[in-house]
């Protein structure tokens, strides 16, 4: 059984995924249709995207499937919608291959905004992330703001090049040993 506070943050933050989602508007971001309770659980209604994680285009073969004009136009995508959410005091926060689907017609979507905060004041504090792509003040537990998105897309652009992270490792503290 979940504690009740945990299930408190876990409605807490599918409610401000849903405000978040609910808010935005930018062809390169998930549609937001609706959010629904069912037996005591949410679930997010969003618009059917065709395509697939740009997870299994970058790792789906043995050779590296994008060509620098495929990683320039995603990266485009992307950065396009960074830059919006910025723009509307958004900070995404959890920009990886998985969380981007690449649509039928070649453009990068984001979409799981599960980590998305709209900023109220200069900085925030919460220690969130996806290990690889966590930007080195969040790793130090210091106060952060919209350029740890950029660092995050600087990993993922770095990937999307040689299929690989520029730092990794099994063991986390390692791992975060080695981010400069």
């Amino acid at each position: 059984p979940e504690s009740k506070l945990a299930e408190f943050w876990r409605r807490a933050t599918k409610i401000q995924e849903c405000y978040i989602l609910s808010s935005v508007n930018h062809p390169f971001i998930c549609k937001f249709i609706e959010d629904i309770y069912i037996h005591y659980k949410y679930a997010i209604v969003m618009d059917f995207i065709d395509g697939i994680e740009l997870y299994d285009v970058i790792y789906g073969n043995k050779q590296n499937s994008l060509s620098f004009i495929d990683i320039k136009f995603l990266g485009a995508c992307i950065l396009s919608a960074l830059i919006y959410l910025h723009d509307i005091r958004i900070i995404y926060r959890d920009l990886k291959p998985e969380n981007i689907i690449v649509n039928k017609y070649g453009y990068a979507i984001l979409v799981d905004f599960g980590f998305a905060k709209r900023l109220n004041s200069k900085t925030t504090d919460t220690y969130c992330g996806t290990k690889g792509y966590m930007a080195p003040e969040i790793v130090a537990k210091k106060p952060y703001s919209y350029p740890v998105d950029m660092y995050a897309y600087g990993i993922l652009l770095y990937e999307m090049y040689t299929g690989t992270l520029p730092v990794k490792s099994n063991n986390s503290s390692i791992h975060f040993d080695k981010i400069p």
